[in-house]
C-alpha cells in the first residue's frame, strides 16, 4: 500500500489553494492601497506603511505559497507510477 494516498495529494492542493488565496487577497489590498497613496497626498506617511506591511505579508506568504507548492510537488511525486492496487481514499 503507498504511503502516499490520493487524499494526501488533495489536501496539499487545498492548502496550496488557500495559500495562493491569501497571497491574492495581499496583492490586493496592497494595489488598494497604492492606489490611495496616488489620490491622498495627505495621507501619504500612513498610506506608505500601510504599503510596507502589506508587502511584508506577501513576502511571507510568498514564502509559505512556495513551502505548500514544495510540499504538494513532493506528495505528487510520491503516487505510484504503476497499478499497486487501489489507492486509499
Amino acid at each position: 500500500m503507498p504511503d502516499t494516498t490520493i487524499a494526501t495529494v488533495s489536501a496539499s492542493l487545498w492548502d496550496l489553494r488557500t495559500q495562493c488565496e491569501q497571497q491574492l487577497r495581499s496583492l490586493t489590498n496592497a494595489q488598494r492601497i497604492i492606489d490611495e497613496f496616488r489620490e491622498r497626498h495627505d495621507a501619504r506617511v500612513f498610506l506608505k506603511q500601510q504599503l510596507v506591511d502589506e508587502m511584508e505579508s506577501v513576502l511571507r506568504t510568498n514564502k509559505i505559497v512556495s513551502e505548500a507548492a514544495r510540499d504538494c510537488a513532493a506528495a505528487v511525486h510520491a503516487l505510484p507510477a504503476v497499478d499497486e492496487g487501489p489507492l486509499q481514499p
